[in-house]
C-alpha cells in the first residue's frame, strides 16, 4: 500500500500539466491538471544530518547519536464531480537512520473529503486515516507503531446574509501495536481508544477576509482497555479566521472546557482552553509566526491520567538578501499533570516544561525548490530523573514544489 501510494506520486510528479479552470476549493497553486483533476505535488527531503539523543535519553543515561534522513512525497488533489467536489491528501514519510534500523519507519497519512452544494445548503463528508511509528504527542519518547483512523460529516446552512450555521459529527479511533511500549508500559493498554462527538456553530463574516464564529463541542473519549479513564466533555468556544489572502492568516480560538471524568478517583478540569495558528507578513519582507495551545491531553501514565497541555511557539521569517531568507523558531510547553485522587506516586500533580529553539538559512532555487540548514535543540525539565534530557538536530533540508 504505501510504495503504490509512493508510486502515485512519483507518477503524478512528472505527468505532463494538462490545464483546466480552477473550481471552488482548488488552490492556485495546483500544478498539475488532468481533466477534472487537479494535484499540487510537493517531495521534501528534511533531517539530513545529525540526531544528538535519538532516543531522548537523560544525560546520565549516556544518549545515543546517529546520522539520520527523512523522505515525505506528498499531493494534494482535487476531483471535480459536476458541482461536488472531492479533495484529499496523500502523504509518505521515508524516515531512516544509519546506526540503529529500530527507529527506521515507512510513515503514511491519507485523508479525502467531499463537498455538496445546494443553493443554501452544503453537505459533506469524508474520513482520514494514519498510520506511523513515531512519537505521540510531548510525552512518549518512543516511537511507537500506532494507527488515527477517523471519519466526519456535517452540513453549512447559510442562514442569513453572512450568517451561517455549522453542524458536525465526527468518530475517531487510536489503536497501538501490540508491542508498542513505553517506561514499561504497554500503550496499546493505556491510550487505545475512540471519540466520538458533534458541534454547533455560528459563524458571521465580517469582511470577505475575516469571520467570526461560536461553537457549541460535546466529546465522548471511551477507553477500550482502560475504562478508569473514561470521560465526557463539553466546551464553548469563540474564534476568528482569517483568509490567506489578507494581511493576516490563519485562525484564533478561545473557549471553556468542562472535562468530566466518569470515575470518583479523577478531579475533573474546568476552565479555560485555547487553540492559536497565526501568520503576519510585513512589509513583504518578514513573517511572523505564532502558534499556542491550551488543552487536555491523555498520558500513559495509569496514576496520572491526563494532563494539561499549555504552549506558546514563535517563529520569525526574514528575507536577508538576494535568494536568501532566515528563520528563527523558540517554543515553551508546560505539561501540568492531574494524578488519581490518594495516589502517592512520586512526581505526582508535577509540572514539566519542554523548551525549543532553533533557525537557520535557506536558499531558494527559482519558484518551487527550497534549500536549507538548519538547527534545533530541544531540552525538558521535570523532578523525574528519566524525564529530564536534552537534544540537538542540525542538518540540511530539501522542499521541491512541482
Amino acid at each position: 500500500m504505501r510504495f503504490v501510494c509512493a508510486l502515485v506520486i512519483g507518477l503524478i510528479a512528472g505527468a505532463p500539466a494538462a490545464y483546466a479552470q480552477p473550481f471552488p476549493g482548488e488552490t492556485d497553486a495546483a500544478r498539475v491538471r488532468i481533466g477534472p483533476l487537479s494535484v499540487k505535488p510537493t517531495f521534501a527531503i528534511t533531517n539530513i544530518g545529525v540526531d544528538s539523543n535519538v532516543f531522548n535519553q537523560s544525560d546520565v543515561d549516556h544518549p545515543r547519536q546517529d546520522f539520520t534522513i527523512t523522505a515525505s512525497p506528498k499531493a494534494d488533489w482535487w476531483l471535480r464531480a459536476g458541482r461536488s467536489t472531492v479533495s484529499g491528501t496523500v502523504k509518505e514519510d521515508f524516515v531512516y537512520y544509519q546506526t540503529y534500523g529500530s527507529e527506521r519507519s515507512i510513515n503514511g497519512a491519507y485523508q479525502a473529503m467531499v463537498t455538496v452544494p445546494f443553493n443554501r445548503l452544503t453537505l459533506r463528508g469524508g474520513g482520514s486515516y494514519m498510520e506511523t511509528r513515531d512519537r505521540f504527542g510531548f510525552e512518549v519518547d518512543a516511537r511507537a507503531q500506532h494507527t488515527e483512523s477517523g471519519f466526519q460529516g456535517g452540513a453549512d446552512l447559510h442562514a442569513f446574509g453572512k450568517t451561517f450555521l455549522k453542524l458536525n459529527a465526527r468518530r475517531a479511533r487510536v489503536a497501538f501495536d501490540t508491542d508498542a511500549f513505553f517506561l514499561g508500559n504497554r500503550l496499546g493498554v493505556q491510550l487505545d481508544r475512540v471519540m466520538t462527538g458533534g458541534s454547533v456553530a455560528v459563524q458571521h463574516r465580517l469582511t470577505p477576509f475575516t469571520s467570526v464564529s461560536v461553537t457549541f463541542d460535546r466529546t465522548q473519549d471511551r477507553f477500550e482497555f482502560s475504562r478508569l479513564r473514561d470521560s465526557d466533555s463539553t466546551s464553548v468556544v469563540g474564534g476568528v479566521e482569517f483568509a490567506a489572502s489578507a494581511l493576516v492568516s490563519g485562525s484564533a480560538a478561545f473557549g471553556y472546557r468542562n472535562f468530566d471524568p466518569l470515575v470518583a478517583d479523577l478531579a475533573g478540569y474546568r476552565g479555560p482552553t485555547a487553540l492559536v495558528n497565526l501568520a503576519y507578513v510585513a512589509h513583504g519582507w518578514t513573517k511572523l509566526g505564532l502558534e499556542a495551545v491550551r488543552d487536555i491531553q491523555f498520558s500513559y501514565d495509569a496514576a496520572e491520567p491526563y494532563y494539561v497541555l499549555s504552549g506558546l511557539t514563535g517563529t520569525i521569517a526574514q528575507h536577508v538578501f538576494g535568494r536568501f531568507d532566515g528563520i528563527g523558531r523558540m517554543g515553551h510547553q508546560r505539561l501540568a499533570y492531574r494524578g488519581r485522587i490518594g495516589a502517592t506516586d512520586a512526581g505526582r500533580d508535577r509540572v514539566d516544561f519542554v523548551y525549543t529553539f532553533g533557525g537557520g538559512v535557506a536558499y531558494r532555487v527559482g519558484r518551487e525548490m527550497r534549500i536549507g540548514f538548519n538547527v534545533d535543540n530541544q531540552q525538558r525539565t521535570s523532578v523525574l530523573q528519566d524525564r529530564r534530557f536534552g537534544g540537538l538536530r542540525y542538518g540540511t533540508s530539501v522542499t521541491y514544489g512541482f
